[in-house]
């Protein structure tokens, strides 16, 4: 899935370069005469791949897979929502509001016991059967 994402990226970004702007655009347009609108908005839903691992210790270390160790989904539905204000009567100037929402849980019963030792020297020990609980929620607001 992250292939075809990274593909979906490079022919938007290709296709952005090949859709410049050519002048006399307003002209065909008629942009002059009716300019553009007052409010906007716009309402959307995607799918977001995540991959979230890290590494305890060098050389012959252990690699944690975070989606595998505590049950997280490593894809979702990600909602996104634009608004757009001309604040003029010119509609020259305009307000912008952007709000992006990633939202993931996970829940997983561990099998063995675990024993953390803090900065002190202090031991904390988890007993197998423990149910671990976890979630990552992301909001982005954006006002322009």
């Amino acid at each position: 899935m992250q292939s075809f994402m990274k593909q979906l990226l490079f022919i938007s970004f290709v296709l952005c370069l090949l859709l410049p702007y050519q002048p006399g655009m307003a002209e065909e347009w008629d942009l002059e005469e009716k300019p553009w609108e007052k409010f906007g908005a716009n309402f959307g839903v995607f799918l977001s791949t995540v991959d979230s691992s890290f590494r305890i210790g060098s050389g012959i270390g252990l690699d944690i897979d975070v989606e595998d160790l505590l049950g997280l989904d490593t894809t979702n539905s990600v909602f996104r929502t634009d608004a757009m204000w001309r604040l003029t009567k010119n509609r020259r100037h305009r307000l912008d509001f952007t709000w992006f929402s990633l939202k993931r849980d996970g829940q997983r019963r561990i099998l063995d016991d675990i024993v953390i030792e803090d900065d002190e020297g202090n031991k904390i020990d988890i007993p197998a059967g423990t149910t671990l609980e976890a979630f990552f929620d992301l909001d982005i607001y954006e006002i322009g």
